[in-house]
């Protein structure tokens, strides 16, 4: 659609109904998803402007990184420095309903929720830094492109089942208990929708994303080509190891109080409140913490903040 065209019908649109609480002259959030991997005829600049628009060179760096296609310490140019938007026309995601099946731009090398490891460290990195605005996938499950949602026997689209707390093993152990605490409110495998959304470790991000706000990344440093770190601010902490070598095993200054941290990407704060149901981080009285991240640890990446602070 021709730019002035799509100014012209936004300008049309009447502001958000004050009946729903929604305040006085506010207007609806706009995005535009321009395809731009660079060189294209239609340029993503021509709709600045008139609403954000979709970043998809943000998708394939990052994914391309992650997939060992060049240096994690790459993303400490992480934004206009790499030939993105200004971060305030922005939006950006891990995939989207194209891009996960490898169609469209990036190709074969977009992450999805398959890799679940990857995965998780890429909505990590991009919801922990304060570039763009965010979109997180929620989708079904699918075995190639044409793979439609999952549908009961009347062919009507077959809503979510999620996993409970109450269901515990039978030996009712501290790991069993701990495994259900993970898989709480998570969408069933068998229902056929993946929801990403609901992930522990993706909820527990945006958690701290809506904590540190509009903090700035202060020391956003290497460790290598592949293990990068950064705070925001003195609110969050985050160090993140793609190394398939050396393991990621250094004392940070983490920009934090002193105290013990929950990471809250293996668990978080227990419900007493007084312990963490995955990593603890001990932050000492200069701020500094020792972070170990294994080559082959099951998440590679650690991530703690004021939220998720013991009492």
């Amino acid at each position: 659609m021709w730019p002035i065209d799509c100014r012209n019908l936004y300008a049309k649109v009447k502001n958000l109904n004050t009946s729903f609480d929604f305040p006085e002259n506010s207007r609806p959030f706009f995005y535009q998803e321009i395809i731009d991997m660079g060189g294209e005829a239609i340029s993503k600049i021509e709709y600045v402007g008139y609403g954000v628009v979709t970043e998809f060179m943000a998708s394939y760096i990052l994914a391309n990184a992650l997939k060992g296609g060049q240096p994690l310490s790459d993303l400490l140019k992480w934004g206009t420095k790499m030939g993105f938007l200004h971060s305030k026309d922005a939006i950006v995601f891990v995939d989207n309903a194209n891009t996960q099946r490898g169609n469209g731009a990036g190709g074969e090398t977009i992450l999805n929720y398959k890799n679940r490891k990857l995965y998780t460290m890429a909505n990590a990195f991009l919801l922990s830094h304060p570039y763009g605005h965010k979109r997180i996938m929620s989708s079904f499950a699918f075995t190639n492109t044409d793979h439609g949602p999952p549908t009961n026997k009347d062919d009507t689209i077959r809503s979510p089942s999620f996993y409970d707390m109450d269901e515990e093993n039978e030996d009712n152990d501290g790991a069993a208990e701990s495994q259900n605490l993970l898989k709480h409110g998570q969408c069933r495998n068998e229902s056929g929708w993946v929801c990403e959304h609901r992930w522990t470790a993706i909820v527990n991000i945006v958690q701290m994303a809506n904590i540190v706000k509009d903090e700035p990344i202060i020391k956003f440093e290497s460790n290598g080509p592949d293990r990068i770190y950064f705070c925001r601010g003195d609110k969050a902490f985050i160090a993140l190891s793609n190394d398939p070598v050396e393991e990621f095993n250094k004392t940070i200054g983490t920009c934090l109080d002193e105290g013990i941290y929950c990471d809250v990407i293996s668990g978080g704060v227990a419900k007493n409140g007084q312990s963490c149901t995955g990593l603890e981080i001990h932050v000492d009285k200069d701020k500094s913490a020792r972070i170990i991240i294994p080559k082959d640890d099951e998440n590679g990446v650690i991530l703690i903040h004021k939220g998720a602070k013991l009492k």
